[in-house]
C-alpha cells in the first residue's frame, strides 16, 4: 500500500502497524448505579458463565469485581457491551466499564482541559475475553475517553482460573496509578509543550485515517484537524491529538465514499474497536512526539 506521508519515520511506523494489524454510556450523576449498568450492559450481572463453556473455565463475576474496586475508592462512570446475534448471547458478551476514583468525580474541583485518570475494566463470560484492567484518560468537558496503551504503559490481564483474582485486581490498581503518575502524566506534559508544524499535523491526521480505515483518506484530514470548541485550538501535539481523537471517534463530518458520493463519516461505535483504535492512536501520538 502506498502511503504518501511525508515524514519518513512516521511512514515506517505506519507500515509496520498495517502489517500487524456498542458505544459506552455514562451517567449525568457522575457515576453509574447498578440499575443504570443493568440497563446499559446486562452482561455485567451474568450469574454464571455462558452455557457450553468448559468446566475448566472459572466464572468471574464482573459486578463483584466492580464492588471490590468500589471498596478501593473507584466508581463506574461509563459502561457498554458488545453486540450479539442472539438475545441469549447478550447476557454473556464482552463488556467494558470505565472506573474513576471518587477524588475526581466532582467537576467543580477540576478545570476545563484537566485530564483525569481512569481504570478500564474488560471482561466476558463466554470465553471471548480474559479479565483485563487498563489505564485510561478523560478530559473535563470534552470527555474524550482517550485510552492509554496498556501494552506499553500499564495493564493487568488475569485469567479466569486465577483463584486470587480480587487480590491481583487491587495490586493492578496500584500499578496503574504509579504508571499514570510516572509515565503518562510526563508524556502529556511533553505533548503539550511540543508544537507541530502544519505539515506534521496533516501527516498525523492522514496517518490516523490509516488506523481507522486501513487506507489513506486524504479528504478526511481537514475535518479531523478541526476544533469543535475553542479550548481545543492550538498547534501543540496534545491539542492536535485530542482534536483528531474526538473527530475520528465521533464522526459526523462530511466525507466521500468509495464512489465519490457525499456521506457523513461514521463513528467508531463497537466497544472493542473503540478501545483498539484509542490504544493505537495513543501509540501513534507517542511516536509523533518522538520524531517531530
Amino acid at each position: 500500500m502506498a502511503l504518501p506521508v511525508r515524514n519518513p519515520a512516521l511512514l515506517n511506523y505506519l507500515e509496520s502497524q498495517i502489517m500487524n494489524t456498542t458505544r459506552t454510556y455514562g451517567s449525568i450523576n457522575g457515576f453509574l448505579s447498578d440499575n443504570e449498568m443493568r440497563r446499559i450492559a446486562p452482561s455485567l450481572f451474568a450469574p454464571h458463565a455462558a452455557p457450553g463453556v468448559s468446566d475448566r473455565y472459572q466464572y468471574v463475576s464482573t459486578i463483584d469485581v466492580i464492588n471490590t474496586m468500589r471498596q478501593a475508592g473507584y466508581e463506574p462512570v461509563k459502561a457498554g457491551q458488545g453486540k450479539t446475534r442472539t438475545a441469549d448471547g447478550a447476557a454473556y458478551t464482552r463488556h467494558v466499564v470505565r472506573m474513576m476514583h471518587r477524588d475526581f468525580l466532582d467537576p467543580s474541583k477540576r478545570n476545563v482541559g484537566d485530564v483525569v485518570p481512569q481504570v478500564i475494566l474488560q471482561n466476558a463470560h463466554n470465553r471471548t475475553s480474559a479479565f483485563h484492567l487498563g489505564s485510561g484518560l478523560e478530559r473535563l468537558v470534552c470527555s474524550n475517553g482517550l485510552a492509554v496503551s496498556v501494552a506499553q504503559m500499564s495493564g493487568l490481564r488475569v485469567l479466569h482460573n486465577d483463584v486470587n483474582i480480587h487480590d491481583h485486581i487491587l495490586e493492578g490498581l496500584e500499578y496503574i496509578r504509579e504508571v499514570t503518575e510516572t509515565i503518562v502524566t510526563p508524556q502529556i506534559e511533553a505533548m503539550t509543550a511540543k508544537v507541530l508544524s502544519k505539515a506534521m499535523q496533516r501527516d498525523f491526521a492522514q496517518a490516523v485515517t490509516v488506523l481507522k480505515y486501513g487506507e489513506e483518506k486524504t479528504d478526511h484530514v481537514d475535518s479531523l484537524l478541526a476544533a469543535r470548541r475553542g479550548e481545543d485550538e492550538g498547534d501543540s501535539l496534545w491539542a492536535v491529538l485530542n482534536r483528531i481523537q474526538e473527530n475520528a471517534v465521533r464522526g459526523g463530518y462530511d466525507a466521500k465514499d468509495a464512489a465519490g458520493r457525499s456521506v457523513k463519516a461514521k463513528p467508531i461505535a463497537a466497544i472493542a474497536r473503540d478501545l483498539d483504535f484509542n490504544l493505537d492512536l495513543w501509540t501513534l501520538g507517542a511516536k509523533v512526539l518522538e520524531i517531530a
